[in-house]
């Protein structure tokens, strides 16, 4: 596990072309859009061991207290991603995370106290068409 390959790394050494593709990669940070002090964000991680997979998930943060929490859970060769707040409580994404393994819509539904969720929320598929879906917009 990658949890298992960072606790591995005790002593220094040299920054490789490796352990650059090893980072974890933030991305398409998009503000609450009410009172725009919380964030929803991607994370991307590759499977440490042999960085045959990678997985991309949601995240939250709190800008007040820096509480971050994993929305979504990550399965390797799973990527969630072009997400957009509907409401204050809603978020569309596509993911290929459908049974067909195709890019489908799917739904997150934000509790009132998102810092409280102590695991994984579990989405609703929306779309369920044989083919791609590409883009949101």
């Amino acid at each position: 596990s990658n949890s298992d390959y960072y606790k591995q790394l005790t002593t220094i050494h040299d920054f490789s072309q490796i352990h650059n593709l090893r980072l974890d990669r933030l991305s398409s940070p998009r503000f609450h859009p009410i009172n725009g002090k919380t964030i929803i964000y991607l994370r991307k991680q590759y499977h440490m061991p042999d960085l045959n997979g990678s997985s991309t998930t949601l995240h939250w943060i709190d800008l007040e207290t820096n509480k971050t929490v994993q929305l979504t859970r990550p399965i390797w060769g799973i990527n969630d991603q072009q997400f957009y707040w509907i409401d204050s409580k809603t978020i569309l994404f596509l993911s290929n995370r459908a049974e067909s393994s195709l890019n489908q819509i799917f739904q997150l539904n934000l509790p009132d106290d998102v810092s409280a969720i102590g695991n994984f929320l579990d989405p609703i598929q929306i779309t369920n068409y044989p083919l791609d879906i590409d883009n949101l917009v």
